[in-house]
């Protein structure tokens, strides 16, 4: 699916995306990404299962947190470990989980809103 929509200064929005891939900012990812502000970051991670307290604790501390942290988990909702989800609420962020194309368009929205959100984002598969 593409999106038009309005690029509001140095922010980056989701232009699309389909099987296998993510396009952020004219950039085409086909793996995990997070989106935040004006940066996208390469996840080495394959489900979100495997994102650790470490990681999250280090994406956290690198720039201004965010009021709200969109996950898209790919072709299903799925749910980020516990501890993970703790951790998140401890830092007073909101954590919304979804399947990645209806967080792609959550994003887009909220970010229209000109909310602080990022987003973690794996591609969906091909059904």
């Amino acid at each position: 699916m593409d999106f038009t929509e309005h690029n509001q200064g140095d922010v980056f929005r989701v232009d699309a995306y389909d099987a296998g891939s993510i396009e952020v900012a004219g950039q085409t990812y086909t793996q995990a990404i997070l989106v935040k502000n004006n940066q996208v970051l390469p996840l080495d991670l394959a489900t979100c299962q495997e994102m650790t307290e470490e990681l999250l604790s280090e994406l956290l501390q690198q720039s201004h947190q965010p009021e709200l942290i969109v996950v898209g988990t790919g072709n299903n909702q799925q749910f980020l470990p516990p501890k993970l989800q703790v951790l998140i609420a401890k830092n007073r962020i909101g954590l919304e989980m979804m399947a990645t194309p209806a967080a792609c368009r959550t994003f887009n929205i909220l970010l229209s809103e000109d909310r602080k959100v990022w987003a973690i984002l794996w591609p969906t598969q091909a059904s």
